[in-house]
């Protein structure tokens, strides 16, 4: 299983430096998600690969560190369904709304967590 570790954690690490490159994708994405109800595509896809990560806990390196993060991700994944699509589009605005180093600065936060799972798978 520490093979999903990496898995997630490169395709998060890569997400987070394209976004870092890129802020207007960012932009464009978060427009993307706030069309009809397919932020809880997004919530959805947190959650299973919270899931994941805390399936395979128990084979990683450090599962305190992989199982920090995969209770973190399902414990947003889930946030954002029982929050609705109201306050997560609002939420979504309100990040949209920053300034363009602030979205760098979270989509660096985001590289260095994918680099941590891969450290710790």
């Amino acid at each position: 299983m520490p093979y999903v570790i990496k898995s997630i954690g490169i395709i998060i690490a890569i997400a987070g430096v394209v976004f870092a490159t890129m802020p207007a994708l960012v932009t464009r994405m978060i427009e993307y998600a706030k069309v009809g109800k397919r932020i809880y595509i997004g919530c959805a896809v947190r959650a299973v690969l919270g899931i994941l990560l805390l399936i395979a806990t128990p084979q990683a390196t450090l599962p305190w560190l992989v199982g920090v993060i995969g209770a973190l991700m399902l414990i947003s994944g889930i946030a954002g369904f029982l929050l609705g699509i109201q306050r997560v589009t609002a939420y979504l605005n309100w990040w949209e709304a920053k300034p363009e180093a602030t979205r760098r600065m979270g989509a660096i936060v985001g590289a260095v967590i994918g680099v941590l799972l891969i450290y710790g798978a």
